[in-house]
């Protein structure tokens, strides 16, 4: 086992990063695919995946800080608990929350989206102190 992936704090941070970098890198076109009358249009299903992808990201990262057990760093736990609640609201809509327009879909993906980037800061500082835990 090579000593970074034997650093829970270090697979802690890359998956903060990896969520960040998602954050980042949000463009609601990725979620496109063409209809039946050759439209584009956003797709649930695309959406739905695109959100549990994000929530597991911060949920390996919960996971590796818990293994980590860095007493400075567990108590910082609590910041990723309103994002992975969100993530889970969001996807919990979806799923049950009836049928949606395409652009209905797409505002609420916009919507939901800026609503996590108030995490970004956050998140990206506890993967900076995650990087030089240990």
């Amino acid at each position: 086992m090579s000593p970074e992936t034997s650093r829970p704090s270090l697979a802690a941070s890359r998956s903060l990063n990896s969520f960040v970098q998602a954050l980042e890198n949000y463009d609601p076109e990725d979620f496109l695919a063409e209809s039946l009358d050759g439209t584009k249009e956003i797709e649930l299903e695309n959406v739905v995946k695109y959100l549990r992808c994000l929530r597991g990201f911060l949920t390996s990262a919960r996971a590796r800080i818990i293994e980590a057990q860095l007493p400075t760093v567990k108590e910082q736990l609590a910041i990723l608990s309103g994002p992975i609640q969100q993530m889970n609201d969001h996807i919990f809509f979806l799923e049950r929350g009836g049928k949606q327009t395409p652009e209905e879909l797409r505002l609420f993906l916009t919507e939901k989206m800026k609503s996590l980037q108030q995490w970004r800061e956050q998140i990206a500082n506890l993967a900076l102190a995650l990087e030089s835990a240990e």
